[in-house]
């Protein structure tokens, strides 16, 4: 997720966004403004303060006081920039709070601060063998995201999308953190490094796929579904065993694939683009079957990542005559940690 992050430098205080509830509501406008602009506004130029919806109702006896995105043609903040409220003898508000308002107003005067989800994307799919089938979502934001509005879709066979997994409630991911759904039924080291683990058709079969069964990841705001990523795609309908990636024919089908560490964002529901046609275009990095020592974490480095061993002793073309002989080598790229994080060996 490319985090769009406004940042006001005033007094020291850093401010990212704004969340309408706890900072303008209950810090700014309970404290300050609702002992007068309340009861529909009845007490204060037909200006209520006391809810998000009647602030943006505009009825106030000078008009809307509110314009989104645009804090210097607000009549509210021009209020309290210039001191004229709160009125009388009531302390003005303090250019921190000045500075709150009119960053949030900027960022689009929203109840609930949006969520920029560009970049959550798929970091890792494995269709293997049996039930070894699982998929890894990345969250290279700058914040905590929330998976309330995130789904995931799912069709089979080349159908239209006919399943929506909604993510347990509260799931979130840490900033640069995955977040791993697999089968019940899968391998011990993948179910250890799982978020969540489903049945066999519980919930559906967003866990049991093939590799000719797209998956995409989407947000929902309201009745609106946007694609954030995608793997496989619906247009051309079944493709058959699975779609090519980085030049492997079928590649979704049978095979690991791991998202190389220069994305930075999902595709948008652009799977060719993403899947490529050859190792340089590709977004993928496509690996054996049953490959999951890079679950669990992202990015990985793939840049030189070709085990090599160097016998050091005998020399190269030296004739040896013992009967018990000592082999020295060196291994480069090679690393041995624990199964998921990433090592070659363990």
């Amino acid at each position: 997720m490319k985090k769009m992050l406004v940042l006001l430098f005033t007094s020291g205080m850093i401010y990212g966004q704004v969340d309408y509830v706890s900072d303008i509501q209950e810090d700014i406008f309970d404290n300050n403004c609702t002992s007068c602009h309340q009861n529909g506004g009845a007490y204060q130029n037909g200006l209520d303060l006391t809810s998000y919806d009647n602030l943006m109702a505009g009825d106030s006896d000078n008009g809307p006081v509110i314009i989104p995105g645009d804090h210097a043609s607000s009549l509210l903040w021009q209020k309290v920039n210039s001191g004229a409220m709160p009125p009388g003898n009531n302390e003005d508000l303090n250019s921190d709070e000045i500075d709150l308002i009119a960053a949030w107003i900027d960022e689009g005067a929203l109840e609930i601060p949006a969520v920029d989800v560009t970049g959550l994307f798929f970091s890792e799919y494995g269709e293997g063998s049996g039930y070894n089938k699982y998929f890894e979502i990345y969250n290279g934001a700058s914040e905590v995201v929330d998976l309330d509005n995130v789904v995931v879709l799912g069709n089979y066979n080349g159908n239209p999308w006919s399943e929506t997994f909604t993510f347990q409630a509260g799931a979130t991911i840490d900033v640069g953190g995955v977040y791993v759904i697999a089968s019940s039924d899968a391998d011990d080291a993948i179910i250890e490094l799982a978020d969540e683990i489903h049945d066999y058709a519980d919930p559906w079969y967003i866990v049991a796929f093939n590799g000719n069964d797209v998956r995409a990841l989407a947000e929902i705001s309201g009745s609106d579904t946007t694609i954030i990523d995608i793997i496989g795609t619906l247009e051309g309908g079944d493709p058959g065993d699975g779609w090519d990636v980085a030049g492997v024919s079928d590649a979704t089908k049978d095979h690991t694939l791991v998202r190389k560490a220069s994305v930075t964002e999902g595709n948008g529901g652009d799977w060719n683009s993403s899947a490529g046609t050859n190792e340089d275009d590709s977004e993928w990095i496509v690996l054996d079957q049953d490959t999951w020592d890079y679950l669990g974490s992202h990015p990985h480095d793939f840049s030189n990542d070709d085990i090599s061993i160097e016998i050091t002793s005998p020399s190269d073309g030296e004739t040896v005559f013992a009967s018990d002989v000592q082999v020295e080598f060196s291994v480069s790229n090679f690393t041995v940690g624990a199964v998921g994080s990433g090592a070659d060996g363990h």
